[in-house]
C-alpha cells in the first residue's frame, strides 16, 4: 500500500480526547466559543489546560454523562468500551488509496466523503482521508462498539478492502 498513517487530524482529534489516556472523560476540546448558551449541561472552566467541563448533577439524575452513558434516557455505552492503547486498532488519518497505489480497495462513490454522503450507517472519508468515525459513530451505539454497521463476516472490513 502507497498510503501511510499520519498524525492524527480533524475529527480524529476529538475522539483522542479521550481515548489517548491523557484526557479526562468530562472534558471537552471544543469549547464553545463567545456568545455560546453556556446554561445547557456545562459549566465553567477546568483549571489549565482550560476544557469546558459537564456538570455533575444535570437535570436528569445521574448527571449530564446518564444522558448517553446510562440506561433511561440515554444508552448504556459501558466504559468497557474504552481504551487507550490503540496499537491494534486500524491506522488513522491516512488517505484512501487509489486503485493505482493499490487495487486491494474498493472505490467509494466519493472520493472525498467515501460511502457515507447520506447515511450514518456507511463508512465516511473526511477530507478522502481514513480517520476514527469513519468507521465508528459515538451518536449510535447500536452496533457494538459504536461501529457504523455490523462487522459480522468481515461486512464492515470489506467495504473498503478486497480480501
Amino acid at each position: 500500500m502507497d498510503t501511510v498513517p499520519g498524525s492524527p487530524s480533524g475529527v480524529s482529534l476529538a475522539c483522542l480526547s479521550c481515548h489517548d489516556g491523557t484526557i479526562a472523560v468530562d472534558a471537552v476540546l471544543n469549547a464553545p466559543g463567545g456568545g455560546a448558551n453556556t446554561s445547557g449541561p456545562w459549566y465553567g472552566v477546568s483549571a489549565a489546560p482550560r476544557h469546558w467541563r459537564m456538570k455533575g448533577g444535570g437535570v436528569h439524575g445521574g448527571g449530564e454523562c446518564g444522558l448517553c452513558h446510562a440506561g433511561g434516557w440515554g444508552h448504556n455505552a459501558l466504559m468497557s468500551y474504552l481504551t487507550t492503547d490503540l496499537r491494534d486498532d486500524h491506522p488513522i488519518s491516512m488517505s484512501y488509496p487509489t486503485p493505482a497505489q493499490d487495487p486491494a480497495f474498493n472505490v467509494p462513490p466519493d472520493a472525498e466523503k467515501g460511502w457515507g454522503a447520506g447515511s450514518s450507517a456507511e463508512i465516511k472519508l473526511y477530507s478522502g482521508k481514513v480517520e476514527c468515525p469513519s468507521c465508528h459513530n459515538v451518536h449510535d451505539p447500536g452496533v457494538v462498539p459504536f461501529l457504523r454497521k455490523p462487522n459480522a463476516n468481515s461486512a464492515l472490513c470489506l467495504t473498503c478492502h478486497i480480501k
